[in-house]
């Protein structure tokens, strides 16, 4: 449970090993979109120390699955967010702005083990 000021708790579920094929029942890929089903928002969160143009592929990966599992899906708010921010230079880091920017998607950008960047992400 998270408490925000000047906002009602919400939950907030991790739902981690989405991966492609999910939404046909690849891993515990129908476990864990059931439980998206019950969201009205989500933060999809995009490792941004992967090479080339792979962050942005994984966020496609995921919204391609949650499409396939129930189109419906894509009518919630979705956020985007980079973490591992600190494990990359500032210039690729603009780059994948830049490159998620370019495919109609704005993204926010954090570090979890760093702590940077989190304040922003209570703040939404």
């Amino acid at each position: 449970m998270l408490h925000l000021e000047f906002m009602a708790p919400c939950i907030i579920a991790d739902i981690p090993g989405l991966i492609e094929g999910a939404s046909e029942g690849v891993g515990l890929g129908h476990q864990f979109l059931r439980h998206v089903e019950r969201t009205s928002i989500l933060l999809h969160v995009i490792d941004a120390a992967t090479e080339d143009e792979q962050p942005l592929q994984d966020y496609q990966v995921l919204a391609a699955e949650l499409a396939a599992y129930n189109e419906e899906l894509l009518n919630r708010t979705h956020l985007v967010a980079l973490n591992k921010i600190d494990c990359i230079e500032e210039d690729r880091l603009e780059e994948l702005r830049a490159l998620f920017k370019k495919n109609g998607i704005d993204v926010l950008d954090f570090s979890a083990k760093e702590n940077i960047g989190i304040d922003r992400l209570k703040n939404l």
